[in-house]
C-alpha cells in the first residue's frame, strides 16, 4: 500500500482560518481519496504541518482498519519523518502526539539513506 499526504493551510477560508489534508491511497484493489479541513484552534499555530500529521496520521489508521500490513508514506515536510523516528524533539502538543501516535503503533524504526526510513510494516519518504 502507498499514500502520498500533502498539508495546507488558509488564514481566510470561508472566514475562518483552518488547516487540512489530502492523501491518495493506492492498494493492490484500488485508489482511495482521504481529506479533511478543520478549524481547530489548538493546532492551528502550525498550519500546514497540523494538517500533513494529520493526513499521516489517517492513513496510518486506514491501513490498520483494513487489515493492511505495510505502508509506503511520501510526504514533502521533513518533520513528518524526523519526529517519528524521533531525530527532531518534539515541542509542541501536536509533534508530541504524533510522534506517541507513530511509535505506539509497533512500527520500530531503523534508518536506510538520508531521506528514507525503512520500518517493519512502513517506509516513510521523502519526495
Amino acid at each position: 500500500m502507498i499514500a502520498f499526504v500533502d498539508g495546507s493551510y488558509a488564514d481566510d477560508a470561508n472566514g475562518k482560518e483552518k488547516y487540512g489534508f489530502g492523501a491518495i491511497l493506492f492498494t493492490k484493489e484500488s485508489e482511495i481519496s482521504l481529506f479533511k479541513a478543520d478549524v481547530e484552534n489548538e493546532y492551528m499555530e502550525l498550519q500546514n504541518v497540523a494538517g500533513e500529521i494529520e493526513g499521516v496520521k489517517q492513513s496510518i489508521l486506514w491501513a490498520i482498519e483494513n487489515k493492511k500490513k505495510e505502508i509506503a508514506i511520501y510526504y514533502d515536510y521533513e518533520g513528518i519523518e524526523k519526529w517519528a523516528t524521533k531525530e527532531w524533539r518534539s515541542n509542541k502538543k501536536l509533534t508530541k502526539e504524533y510522534s506517541r501516535f507513530y511509535n505506539g503503533a509497533n512500527l520500530a524504526a531503523t534508518c536506510s539513506g538520508d531521506n528514507d526510513v525503512l520500518l517493519p510494516q512502513a517506509v516513510i519518504s521523502h519526495i
